[in-house]
């Protein structure tokens, strides 16, 4: 290499660092920008789900596979209509299926049966999806003007058990168990 050449690459690094020093310095002077979670957890949690042989009936006297919201808040939640969604597809389909307004008492929970029928009847809301015993992910999303939120997410894990729930201990909590005696509508134990 000739000494011109060495030079000009000298002097284009100097240049560089003395511009990306400069870049730095004059950054100090910003406000950080808040890193935002794209999980929002505490508003409504998934709580419970039975994805296998349920032995709870639904109003059609249906076993079909559930599973269940939670509002661990001391007061009442409205679902706003138009705007809350439950899907199997998490990460993929997030509006797969959209909740009616719906008021979730304080503390209270909202069985999502997963029959593949649609809209709810009644007190009841059936999704347009059925969940595989083979995992998945469930998830709540929140439409924010015209962005998905995820509200919670849930990977289960597989299974080959009929009626073998598997939920929050207790309930709202991080720590998920199988449970024996699934509970929907009703306090995990």
């Amino acid at each position: 290499m000739k000494k011109s050449t060495i030079y000009i690459i000298l002097t284009s690094l100097i240049v560089l660092i003395v511009a990306i020093s400069c870049k730095k310095n004059e950054d100090t002077d910003l406000e950080p920008t808040p890193v935002v979670n794209s999980v929002v957890t505490g508003i409504v949690l998934i709580n419970e789900m039975v994805v296998k042989g349920s032995t709870n009936a639904n109003e059609f006297g249906e076993f079909e596979d559930w599973f269940e919201i939670y509002n661990p808040q001391d007061s009442a939640v409205t679902l706003d209509s138009g705007k809350w969604y439950v899907t199997d597809a998490a990460e993929f389909n997030n509006r797969k299926f959209l909740l009616p307004e719906v008021t979730i008492a304080a503390n209270d929970f909202l069985i999502i049966w997963c029959d593949d029928r649609g809209q709810p009847n009644g007190m009841d809301i059936h999704a347009t999806f059925k969940l595989s015993s083979s995992g998945e992910d469930v998830g709540i999303y929140y439409d924010d003007n015209g962005s998905d939120l995820a509200i919670d997410i849930k990977t289960y894990p597989a299974t080959s058990i009929d009626g073998q729930g598997f939920g929050r201990l207790p309930d709202g909590s991080e720590n998920w168990e199988y449970l024996t005696n699934p509970t929907p509508g009703a306090s995990n134990n």
